[in-house]
């Protein structure tokens, strides 16, 4: 029984001899295990052994010429050789297991160039859901500096998108779309190729809008990149008719030709952003942003197309009464704004 008699061996201090039993079998579970196993074994009486390290590493480079890639995968971690450990997985057909791994130890080099080696991985929607929420968290991709995890989120997004286009997939990537923090859409330089071909695909109309508004204001002038995008934009306009992207390619080319388009344009979750910018229908995405409890931004969009009574009117209907009363005021309107201040407890 050579699961009994790793587990003497082990009580015994003989940490590379039950490593050696152990893998003998097949219990689940065995590799990790193991690799503990092998650590302790290095790192015997506290102490790093040069020549115990050298002789796992001889043996898993032995292992890994002769094919036998789970075996040097396990002494390869062992010894912490992460190079070696991203040749091993590209051998293997354990794709998640091999994200996990770099994910777990903040590998993002290794992450990016695994991506790059295999593009065809079938990305699971709880592999998925665990990265985006050690990435985004409860606080937003804002609080992330390194754009490297938004361009690996981008690309296990689309990798997922491509092999399973249903509508469990689109929903669960659009959420997480709009969780990302509007700093990740400013800085046009930054900005992943990866997600600048994410949005698109997966139709995230609010994501397009905000990335061409936020890099071609007044006084930024229009890069390279944000032109190039803007042609993919029209390009899935045409392919897919779609009238929030033409609207979104309009917006900067034809201010005429958006306001037009959103006449006949029905607001929802989506595509709410597109109309924030129309002096003739911002008010409609004030109203949801309303509802959505979203009260600074609805006011702040108002004080920006001038309507200073409409931010009066949305604060009041939130029952913030002083700051209705100081929008009224503002204006001169003295009657409502002191109509305000007079039901402040």
């Amino acid at each position: 029984d050579h699961a009994c008699i790793a587990g003497c061996y082990k009580k015994l201090g003989k940490y590379y001899e039950s490593a050696l039993e152990l893998e003998k079998t097949d219990i689940e579970g065995r590799w990790d295990r193991m690799e503990d196993l092998f650590v302790d074994y290095i790192y015997m009486d506290r102490d790093f052994g040069r020549k115990r390290a050298d002789k796992i590493f001889k043996e898993a480079e032995n292992y890994f010429h002769r094919g036998f890639y789970e075996r040097s995968l396990v002494r390869f971690k062992a010894i912490r050789y992460p190079e070696r450990i991203f040749d091993t997985y590209l051998k293997i057909d354990k794709d998640e297991e091999a994200l996990e791994y770099f994910f777990g130890d903040n590998m993002r080099e290794y992450i990016l160039r695994y991506l790059e080696e295999k593009k065809d991985i079938d990305v699971t929607l709880n592999l998925l859901s665990d990265l985006s929420e050690k990435f985004i968290g409860s606080r937003g991709l804002y609080y992330h500096e390194n754009f490297d995890d938004l361009d690996i989120l981008a690309r296990l997004y689309r990798m997922r998108l491509k092999k399973h286009p249903d509508e469990e997939t689109q929903s669960f990537i659009s959420k997480s779309i709009s969780s990302f923090k509007k700093y990740y859409f400013y800085d046009d330089k930054r900005i992943p190729d990866s997600l600048y071909d994410l949005v698109i695909e997966s139709k995230h109309h609010n994501a397009v809008f905000q990335i061409i508004r936020l890099n071609s204001g007044r006084r930024k002038k229009i890069s390279k990149k944000i032109d190039s995008f803007l042609k993919s934009v029209k390009e899935a306009a045409e392919k897919w008719n779609d009238k929030n992207f033409y609207a979104c390619y309009y917006f900067i080319h034809d201010r005429a030709e958006y306001e037009s388009i959103l006449n006949n344009l029905a607001m929802t979750d989506s595509n709410f952003e597109i109309f924030l910018e129309s002096p003739a229908h911002f008010h409609k995405a004030v109203e949801y942003l309303f509802r959505g409890n979203q009260i600074e931004r609805a006011t702040i969009m108002c004080r920006m197309h001038g309507d200073y009574l409409m931010a009066a009117s949305i604060y009041e209907r939130a029952g913030d009464f002083k700051s209705a009363g100081k929008e009224y005021r503002d204006v001169k309107n003295y009657a409502e704004a002191l109509r305000c201040f007079r039901k402040i407890d």
